[in-house]
């Protein structure tokens, strides 16, 4: 779970605690396998397919259904609005082939089910189409770095917005200057006047918008249903079943596989397995695991690779 087990210490842990324990051992399945059971905060007022967001084959158990969150998700509508300026200039910035003043920009959505939405963006330096997905991704990686000021935007009730752009689920639209109200033009200086058109996003929720929406699934609960038939809305009619088989004996769990090393502190003596064999009982104290000539090394983190005393030697494992 995205908090930690940290969760457990606070009010409501214990209940979480009991919710999971109550249904260890079931799974979804469709065709005799374990399904993508992908999920989000919050969809809005409905979901979408897998193929309509991230591309490929479509799933039957991820297509769109409707999430009772009006009232309850505070993400279930948004507005984000930016000058068309600083559009061009995020899209720019995260690589993509724009630039210039904006001249239109189309959003081309379609029907559900039928693939990914795109954006025709036509500039003064030329026009490109860039899918909508990558609009997020590029709003969400750029947009608070060059207008901190300005994004995230506010939500409604006044509060930030978690990212640029929350979610997959917008319509995006651009008002050219000339369709600004001439009361804002008559406050701008003429050479400003041409970069003031702005780009509005109206969207819902928050995260992909696959699978069980989060605050759906309160709203549902809420309403007086059970964790199955919550999961059999969300997940196209599929019921929790024993896992049987598909539930293995021994879970690993791989944590920074990109680092080059990891720290590590213990209060006492600990022991080491390495591919299941034992290597040690080692010392307590802070160590640190690295790589060097191609073997993993334990050694004592001051003063590594010399050891803190004899007693605490580098160890190939």
């Amino acid at each position: 779970m995205y908090a930690g087990i940290g969760y457990l210490d606070e009010p409501s842990g214990e209940r979480w605690l009991a919710a999971v324990e109550r249904t260890g051992g079931e799974i979804l399945t469709y065709d005799g396998q374990p399904i993508l059971a992908v999920y989000s905060s919050s969809a809005g007022s409905r979901t979408m397919a897998v193929q309509d967001v991230w591309g490929g084959a479509a799933l039957p158990y991820l297509q769109p259904v409707d999430s009772p969150e009006e009232g309850v998700s505070p993400y279930a509508s948004w507005e984000v609005q930016v000058p068309s300026h600083a559009f061009v200039d995020i899209l720019r910035s995260d690589g993509h082939d724009v630039g210039g003043e904006l001249l239109d920009l189309v959003h081309v959505v379609l029907p559900e089910g039928e693939g990914r939405a795109t954006v025709r963006i036509t500039t003064t330096g030329g026009a490109t189409t860039v899918l909508a997905s990558e609009i997020k991704g590029a709003m969400n990686r750029q947009g608070s770095n060059l207008y901190p000021d300005l994004l995230p935007g506010l939500r409604p009730d006044g509060k930030r917005l978690p990212q640029a752009l929350p979610s997959y689920n917008f319509a995006v639209s651009y008002t050219a200057r000339s369709d600004l109200p001439q009361g804002v033009l008559d406050y701008l200086l003429p050479e400003d006047a041409t970069r003031v058109g702005s780009v509005s996003f109206v969207g819902q929720g928050w995260g992909h918008n696959l699978g069980m929406s989060q605050y759906g699934a309160l709203a549902m609960a809420q309403d007086g249903a059970d964790y199955r038939e919550i999961l059999a809305h969300y997940y196209g009619g599929l019921i929790p079943e024993d896992a049987g088989s598909h539930l293995p004996d021994r879970v690993v769990v791989g944590l920074g596989w990109e680092l080059n090393s990891v720290t590590v502190s213990a209060s006492g003596r600990f022991e080491l397995v390495v591919d299941g064999l034992p290597v040690g009982p080692i010392a307590g104290g802070t160590w640190s695991v690295y790589l060097h000539d191609g073997e993993l090394v334990l050694a004592p983190s001051i003063g590594y690779p010399a050891p803190a005393d004899p007693g605490r030697t580098p160890i190939a494992i």
